[in-house]
């Protein structure tokens, strides 16, 4: 019964009270080998500590701290996680290579930084085309303020649906055209008031002149 598709050589393993296999990946070994006559065979004894905290029905997960005390099995350096089976004498540990785990540790991360990535990007674009959206309008109010300055009031305005601060802006620059226009008005009929009194007034002179 293996894992190895997720963590390489990963692996579930069962034993009972006295230490006795009752599921290990080696189908050899079930019920006929015991898990403390392998641990003798290693230089560790961590791998006996183990053995005797699983029979004492203990939970508890074994690591790696450092090169000098590491859980070595089947001459691997492991993290064990072990705790006992409900209404059973038995005692179940997961075993994971070191390797095993640190891979999978840096290909989470690189997946984590890969759609950080993606999403930054994305935000990027959708943050762009929205900002683009909302200063359109600002775009067509100044291009129509170019027109007015060139002495055409009348120049369309951009619609805007919004009723937001440009659309404010908009109006206020809608009323100063509608201002300008009435100003020029009057200024061109108080300037062609004046030029027929200036008139009036050159022809009575002439009158008087000639009398």
């Amino acid at each position: 019964f293996s894992l190895s598709v997720v963590f390489g050589s990963t692996y579930l393993f069962i034993i009972d009270k006295e230490g006795t296999y009752i599921l290990y990946p080696d189908k050899e070994r079930i019920l006929k080998e015991n898990y403390f006559t392998r641990a003798k065979e290693t230089p560790d004894t961590l791998d006996d500590y183990l053995g005797h905290q699983m029979v004492a029905n203990r939970v508890g997960v074994f690591h790696k701290d450092d090169e000098e005390n590491e859980l070595i099995l089947n001459g691997e350096s492991s993290y064990a996680f072990y705790q006992p089976m409900s209404n059973t004498d038995w005692s179940i540990a997961l075993v994971i290579p070191w390797f095993g785990v640190n891979m999978w540790a840096i290909g989470l991360t690189i997946a984590l930084v890969f759609f950080m990535v993606v999403g930054l990007l994305v935000t990027f674009f959708v943050s762009s085309r929205m900002v683009r959206h909302a200063t359109k309008p600002l775009k067509q109010l100044a291009s129509s303020a170019g027109v007015v300055a060139q002495g055409r009031f009348d120049a369309p305005l951009p619609n805007i649906r919004h009723n937001d601060e440009i659309r404010l802006l908009r109006d206020s620059f809608e009323n100063m055209q509608h201002s300008l226009s009435d100003y020029v008005e009057q200024l061109q009929a108080t300037t062609a008031q004046k030029a027929s009194i200036e008139s009036e007034l050159k022809i009575a002179h002439d009158i008087q002149m000639s009398m």
